[in-house]
């Protein structure tokens, strides 16, 4: 394992309400009726759990409100349900930490020579924005006027590639909030080759058109082709989404300005400008003031945007994207922690693997249709002349070209292989089952015997997820990340100044030790609502747009068209003809992004792990499908796997009520819970979604 020096800062998530305040309520709550409305009056005189609640559900604020204050009555069935809906949320503010709304927070704390974390628990910054599916929509709205389009400028499509006598290019058009992504061609002809030429970086219309004119066309046919060009989106504009740098809305709002002030606009447009104004000035005055009563406020920008009518119905649901610091008087852990989680991470480099599959089938598959040749990476990635990416059965030629690398299930049966480390977690399950443990405590020595070698290729920086119990006494490591420490920090870099200072003084590190390489941040949208976790400031030099406006000048803009692929000593090399350097992509916020994405964009951010271990946790393995019941794992002081029941429904269907509704029987919930020796507290889990119950 590298000799790792270790960072001083650190990221700490809380949520906004202490633990203790849910067993309060729930020793509170077990001693009262049923019929008691103590969370409806909670939820209604707290300011912050009012507002946060208005923010993650504005329809059950609004029965909250109804309820408490117009005297509405519910029937039985909906009070429950308000009352499981409030609920929900009330266990969420006390006990996720995963940032949303005003449920949870982060700051910026130090390793130390001691633990202290003493926070403000009603003290917090936050960030209020328009939710990206809005101003999404308010941009294409803005583009449709004939007017604007003629003032704006644009840019060739950044999926653009030369395959033949033709080009192909990818496109999309939002159906029901959704963007559908279809593959186009068009026939490469001379005039769409020198207009293309011109727009290499954003070009006035005007010029554009004066181009198209030079070939002897007249004014009003080269603005049919133009527009033809716009509306195809072989060329789009710079109304295109942007993911880094300046808010999407206020870039928006500013080129209003630019043309309100230089040309004249339709009534309707001018009218649009001084709402989004107002909206504006709101947003600023959420986030700046001191008062706790804002719920006003999110009503005051939906009416007035809902007047601006630039959609048939505007939704408070996915209205407002709102993001929060918190603050603390002292946020220190003490640097045997960290000494710790070194020790936690060198064991756990034994239960997982380094390999890519996915990286690792591209390559074999690259070498048997190309060899050892430099080929462009988007005729490479074509999914029906070249060998696009993900694909189950390695060539393209045969695969839906609009489907892509959208993976399918496989549902055959996978074959179990059985080595030392399989041999080893079975013993040890089977002798935990044999003395009724709910823990197994790894043994150093035995690992020893079966020690992998630490892979050559490991990351320059690594980065930790987990949590501190017991005064640090104990540490849970819940992943240990590869690739870039920006992909979990990058979405709060535009809502904290001191986890932007972080993140670029963690990327510019990356950059310096590898001189001879070039780290190009990954632009790309997938989903309007999607660009809500993806937006982040400038964090890199360089930036790679696919489908998504760059924020970086000209020449820093590493295009697709520019990017070449060739396999060199077992490795996939991604270089820059431009820049004549080796390109490595970088995704420096956590998105999902294996999960039914374009062909490009799911090979790019894959790219990042190559040769190296993708983010990684204890693994059983195979034993993981194998059995219900999976013990707590303890390294010394770490925990590294939480004792775990995989529950299927006929294992719980007993507890369940006869009818929908109707109450659990207690007694069979403790008959439940004694037959799989499960505690009082327990998280019900979804992927990274946690539940407490």
């Amino acid at each position: 394992m590298k000799n790792y020096n270790l960072i001083k800062p650190f990221i700490l998530r809380v949520p906004s309400f202490p633990l203790n305040k849910l067993f309060e309520f729930l020793d509170k709550e077990s001693k009262l009726h049923k019929t008691d409305k103590f969370l409806f009056d909670l939820f209604y005189s707290d300011s912050l759990l009012n507002e946060a609640l208005y923010i993650a559900s504005p329809n059950s604020h609004q029965s909250l409100i109804d309820y408490i204050e117009k005297g509405h009555i519910l029937s039985k069935k909906k009070e429950k349900q308000l009352m499981l809906t409030l609920l929900k949320y009330f266990i969420r503010i006390c006990t996720r930490c995963t940032p949303f709304g005003l449920f949870a927070g982060s700051l910026v704390g130090h390793f130390d020579n001691h633990t202290k974390i003493i926070l403000h628990n009603s003290d917090y910054n936050r960030r209020t924005q328009l939710d990206m599916l809005y101003t999404c929509t308010l941009g294409n709205f803005i583009l449709k006027f004939p007017e604007i389009k003629k003032k704006l400028k644009y840019y060739q499509n950044s999926s653009i590639y030369k395959l033949n006598d033709r080009l192909r290019y990818i496109e999309y058009e939002n159906k029901n909030r959704k963007r559908q992504f279809k593959l186009s061609s068009i026939e490469y002809d001379e005039y769409i080759r020198s207009v293309l030429n011109v727009c290499k970086g954003v070009t006035d219309y005007s010029e554009i058109l004066k181009h198209i004119e030079n070939f002897g066309v007249e004014t009003s046919e080269a603005q049919d082709y133009l527009n033809e060009l716009i509306e195809n989106q072989i060329l789009v504009s710079e109304l295109e989404p942007n993911l880094t740098g300046n808010i999407y809305f206020n870039q928006l709002l500013s080129k209003l300005e630019y043309l309100r002030s230089n040309y004249s606009l339709p009534q309707e447009l001018l009218s649009l400008s001084e709402k989004l104004i107002s909206v504006q000035q709101l947003l600023i005055q959420l986030d700046s003031s001191e008062e706790k009563i804002n719920v006003p406020k999110y009503k005051q920008i939906h009416k007035i945007l809902s007047e601006a009518t630039i959609t048939d119905k505007l939704e408070e649901k996915y209205l407002f994207q709102v993001d929060s610091n918190k603050k603390a008087l002292e946020c220190s852990l003490k640097n045997k922690i960290a000494g710790k989680i070194r020790q936690g991470i060198q064991i756990l480099y034994n239960f997982n693997q380094v390999n890519n599959h996915k990286l690792s089938n591209f390559k074999n598959t690259f070498i048997k249709k190309y060899g050892f040749k430099e080929m462009p990476l988007l005729q490479v990635l074509d999914p029906e002349s070249g060998i696009g990416y993900n694909q189950p059965g390695g060539d393209s030629q045969d695969k839906d070209p609009i489907l892509g690398g959208i993976a399918f299930t496989d549902n055959s049966i996978n074959n179990i292989e059985w080595d030392a480390i399989q041999k080893y977690l079975f013993d040890i399950y089977l002798k935990a089952l044999q003395d009724k443990k709910y823990e197994i405590e790894l043994d150093q020595n035995e690992i020893s015997n079966f020690a992998k070698n630490v892979p050559s290729s490991q990351p320059d920086i690594i980065t930790v997820s987990g949590s501190v119990i017991d005064d640090g006494n104990k540490v849970f490591i819940r992943v240990v990340g590869g690739g870039s420490p920006a992909s979990l920090l990058g979405r709060f870099t535009h809502v904290n100044n001191n986890v932007d200072s972080l993140v670029k003084e963690l990327t510019s590190h990356e950059q310096k030790i590898n001189p001879d390489k070039v780290f190009a941040e990954i632009i790309h949208l997938p989903q309007s609502r999607t660009g809500n976790i993806l937006f982040r400031t400038i964090i890199r030099p360089h930036e790679i747009p696919f489908l998504a406006k760059p924020s970086v000048n000209n020449e820093s803009v590493v295009s697709l068209a520019d990017l070449w692929i060739k396999i060199s000593e077992s490795r996939i090399i991604l270089f820059s003809k431009k820049l004549g350097k080796e390109i490595v992509p970088r995704l420096s916020t956590a998105h999902s992004y294996s999960f039914n994405s374009l062909d490009i964009y799911h090979f790019l951010c894959d790219m990042q792990y190559q040769n190296i271990y993708q983010p990684f946790h204890f693994n059983w393995g195979n034993l993981s499908r194998e059995y219900t019941f999976l013990p707590r794992v303890v390294f010394k002081d770490l925990i590294l796997f939480r004792a775990t029941w995989q529950l299927k429904k006929k294992d719980f269907i007993q507890i369940l009520p006869p009818k929908k509704g109707n109450t659990t029987n207690r007694i069979l919930v403790k008959e439940w819970r004694k037959k799989w020796k499960i505690p009082r507290y327990i998280l019900f889990t979804e992927s990274d979604n946690e539940l407490l119950i």
